[in-house]
């Protein structure tokens, strides 16, 4: 298993997109207690949500295991929200070889060429946005977003999004999206309010 450690976020994800962040009406009394919900716009299911504790707490290791598939030229899913430290399995599902590896400056790894059937792991040890690339198809990129807990989720396809099962507690709500940039907004939990995030090119 190969280990990443700190680093920030590639310079080329940072996208020049303003950052618009909205607290707004209930959508539909959604928001329960101990949760977040709210909406994402523009919706895209590249868009990674995550809940940030604005006070620091000690952080649960990782139970479990993220998977990711790599057939026909692409890694699926293309965006992977991940907590620190959780094991990311990659599984050939192709019936050519293929590969892995992140170029971060201080996390650099490479999984070497895997024939069909094999599956390889690697883990991100912090915090941050990763790009990870196959040597053998160019194209083939893979954002991972890590986060100190598992407070993070996918938007659905209307860009709506929900975060259970959060402590007590004030946290910044952030979405992020590789083409689009980031946006975020303040909230204390339990909360009767969504978040609105809007994303701007």
């Amino acid at each position: 298993m190969d280990s990443i450690r700190s680093i920030p976020g590639p310079g080329r994800l940072r996208s020049t997109a303003a950052l618009i962040a909205l607290v707004g009406t209930l959508l539909g009394g959604c928001a329960t207690r101990g949760s977040v919900a709210g909406r994402v716009h523009p919706p895209s299911p590249d868009t990674v949500v995550q809940a940030w504790p604005v006070k620091e707490r000690a952080s649960r290791a990782p139970t479990d295991t993220a998977h990711v598939t790599q057939q026909g030229g692409r890694f699926e899913p293309r965006v992977l929200a991940v907590q620190a430290g959780m094991i990311i399995e990659f599984a050939n599902a192709d019936r050519v070889y293929h590969n892995a590896f992140c170029l971060a400056p201080k996390g650099r790894f490479d999984l070497g060429r895997y024939r069909p059937g094999q599956v390889r792991r690697a883990s991100f040890a912090h915090p941050g946005e990763y790009e990870v690339f196959c040597e053998l198809h160019p194209a083939e990129v893979l954002y991972v977003v890590v986060a100190d807990e598992r407070w993070n989720t996918n938007t659905a396809r209307d860009g709506s999004f929900l975060l259970a099962h959060l402590p007590r507690g004030q946290y910044v709500i952030r979405a992020w999206n590789p083409r689009l940039g980031s946006a975020s907004a303040r909230v204390t939990v339990p909360s009767k309010e969504a978040i609105r995030l809007r994303l701007r090119a």
